[in-house]
Parts: C-alpha cells; sequence; structure tokens
C-alpha cells in the first residue's frame, strides 16, 4: 500500500504538546529529566507558495555518523492526538529504520485537560520522549542540530544548484505530476534522482540540512496532492557520490501494509466477500494483514472550488464490512481507470478513520492505495 505523507493534523491545537502562543493542558512536557526537546523546525519557511496545516511540531533530534537523522512530529485525526518517532536512513539504498508512534484519546482527559491512559491515570509524556531518547541511543544517534537552510546547497567552498523538472499529464480537467526528476548540480558533477508519481499536482523544494557527519544533504521537498492537501517527504544526497532514495516523512509507517490491493486471480480458494459495481472493468481483491473496523468500499468525486484548489470528496457508500478478518478476503469488479480517483476504501483502525483511494501506479501499472482526508467543506 503506498502512504501519501498526510499524517492528518487538521486541528492543530495539539492537546499533547505545548505549543508556542497556545494554551499548554499538560505540564512540563517541553522538557524531560535528560535533555530539552529539540527546536520545532518550519520546513516550509522558505516557501511562499504553500503552507503546511497538516504538520505540527516537527523536530529533528540528531543524527548517526552512518547515515540516519532522528526526527519526530505531532497528528491529530478525529480526536486523536498522535506523537510520531522515526529513525530513518536516507544515504543507504538498504534503508534501515525505525517506525512507531503513540495514540491518544482527546475526549479521554481529566477535568484540567490532561490525557488519560484506558486506566483513568495521566499519561506521563516525559516518560515516552525519554524512551524515544533511549532509542536514539540503541541506534547511535548523536543529539546534534543541523541548520535548516534554503537552497542551493552550499558546503565545503562548492555550490550544489538544485532543480526539479516535472512531466505533467492532463487528467479530467487538471494536470497531474507524472514523473519528475531531481537535479544537483556543480561545475564538474550532475547528479539526478527521478521518480515516478501520478497523483500529485506540484512538487516543489523547501531547503536542505547539511548531515554533521560526512559529504551528505538532506534535501526536504513537498507535494500538493488530491484532495487539495500539502505533505512533504526527503531526498538524501551524498555530495559525492550522487542521490540515494527519497523517503517520506510517513509516520503510518507500522499500518501501511494493513489493507493490500492487487489484481484478482481468475481463482480464489476459500470463502471471500464479494461486491459487482455499476462499471465492472476489472477484478480486484482486498486483503487484510490483521482484523480492521467499519471496511468500506466507497464513492469518490473531485470538487473544485472557487479558489481552483481540488479536493476529493466521499460519496455512497457502495459496500461495507462491519470486520474485515484476515482469512476471508474482499473482491471487487469495478472500473479503476487511469484519471482522477473515483473509488476508494475507508476502515478504522487503531481509534482513527482513514481514508484511501484507488489509483495505478505510472511505474508498472498495478494497483496503489493513497491515503488522503476528505473534503467536509
Amino acid at each position: 500500500m503506498k502512504k501519501v505523507n498526510l499524517f492528518f493534523v487538521v486541528a492543530v491545537m495539539i492537546t499533547a504538546m505545548g505549543c508556542s502562543g497556545r494554551e499548554t493542558q499538560n505540564t512540563d512536557i517541553d522538557s524531560v529529566d535528560e535533555f530539552s526537546l529539540p527546536p520545532v523546525i518550519d520546513l516550509f519557511q522558505f516557501n511562499s507558495d504553500y503552507r503546511n496545516p497538516f504538520m505540527e511540531d516537527f523536530r529533528i533530534w540528531g543524527w548517526s555518523r552512518d547515515g540516519r537523522v532522528a526526527y519526530s512530529a505531532t497528528g491529530h485525526d478525529g480526536g486523536i492526538t498522535s506523537l510520531y518517532f522515526n529513525i530513518v536512513d536516507y544515504f543507504s539504498p538498504d534503508s534501515r529504520s525505525v517506525s512507531y508512534w503513540e495514540n491518544f484519546d482527546d475526549f479521554n482527559v481529566d477535568e484540567d485537560g490532561y490525557h488519560l491512559d484506558v486506566d483513568g491515570n495521566r499519561i506521563d509524556f516525559n516518560q515516552i520522549y525519554r524512551d524515544f531518547y533511549n532509542v536514539c541511543n540503541e541506534n547511535n544517534i548523536e543529539f546534534i542540530q543541523s541548520e535548516f537552510m534554503r537552497l542551493p546547497i552550499v558546503h565545503n567552498s562548492r555550490t550544489h544548484n538544485v532543480s526539479l523538472d516535472l512531466t505533467t499529464q492532463y487528467m479530467d480537467g487538471i494536470d497531474v505530476v507524472e514523473r519528475y526528476r531531481l537535479i544537483a548540480e556543480t561545475q564538474n558533477n550532475s547528479f539526478v534522482y527521478a521518480a515516478q508519481d501520478g497523483y500529485s499536482r506540484d512538487i516543489f523544494l523547501l531547503g536542505y540540512f547539511l548531515s554533521p557527519f560526512g559529504d551528505r544533504a538532506l534535501i526536504a521537498m513537498g507535494k500538493s496532492i488530491f484532495g487539495g492537501y500539502i505533505t512533504d517527504f526527503f531526498v538524501g544526497l551524498d555530495l559525492d557520490m550522487g542521490f540515494t532514495a527519497a523517503v517520506g516523512t510517513d509516520f503510518h509507517s507500522e499500518d501501511q501494509d494493513v489493507i493490500s490491493i492487487a489484481y484478482a486471480p481468475d481463482t480464489i480458494a476459500g470463502d471471500y466477500h464479494l461486491f459487482i459495481d455499476d462499471y465492472a472493468n476489472d477484478r480486484i481483491i482486498f486483503r487484510t494483514t490483521e482484523s480492521v473496523e467499519n471496511f468500506a468500499f466507497i464513492e469518490i468525486y473531485p470538487y473544485i472550488d472557487p479558489n481552483d484548489d481540488f479536493f476529493l470528496l466521499v460519496g455512497e457508500l457502495l459496500f461495507g464490512i462491519d470486520t474485515f478478518t484476515v482469512d476471508t478476503p474482499l473482491i471487487v469488479s469495478t472500473s479503476i481507470g487511469s484519471g482522477i480517483p473515483s473509488r476508494g476504501i475507508h476502515f478504522e483502525y487503531k481509534g482513527m478513520v482513514r481514508y484511501f483511494f484507488i489509483t495505478e501506479s505510472g511505474m508498472d501499472g498495478s494497483l496503489m492505495l493513497v491515503e488522503f482526508t476528505p473534503f467536509l467543506g
């Protein structure tokens, strides 16, 4: 399942963290015993065209000498506050990562506004941050900050000019990025990172960090995607050897593959759910790796507001399963198409309702699930 980094910080007054200029509902969570929390970094500070309302409190904790970066952020979705923690290798083709998050019910608070656990005890946010501090230590993260800077990349008396080359395709009334190339050039070298897309309206540059260890730069980029949402991701650049893989700040990595989608084989062994859509040119299969609640196959349709912002709305619930289980897949006869998404799914997982639209990969034609937040008006 492909995920877009939208970890849905729709209401950005995060009650789990005291943010500057906001009411603090929990005490002493901006520091813990062993260290102070890293500073909040605005990845969009150099970009005047886009802002990201879906991210709050992005912090880089430190770097390892072998190329990993530790960072955290907060999110809020449907009354659930989430703290996300990642350690990701952006400079090796064999990415070694640690990703997890903690969810808290915003409605389960005491009279003073403190979050409570299932037993009614106040949640110790200091301990949560201490735990990530210990995870960083276990992964050889050194707690060193690196300044977020405006492009081009300047390092060791060399200037690396960074640019983007987008190839767009006109689909159903809008331009969609089909693929892109990220180019870093000096007087002597030119490095190119090429990738397929297929669901973004725009891709843009944000800035960069220099690793404190070695000649490495972490380039921050952004996407404007279906649904009018802004997301971000990083690409690692070895300033001597070139690009490695691009990795999104996908804080839901643990549930990326909970629901999978593929074209269905001719024969299916065992029991399965079946739904036949009005338009049935394709036969697809959904599977789950663990039980999820309130699974639904849904209609999706576009909406363009007066400012020419494009959104996705959820229409009719076409087929539903109260509890979607591992041993009973869902077969759907429908029509996917290659334009703006018209079909998708939603389900409840770990206390949150997740929405995905169905599209085809521009690389190999395989089916993908791409997460989005439906427009509510």
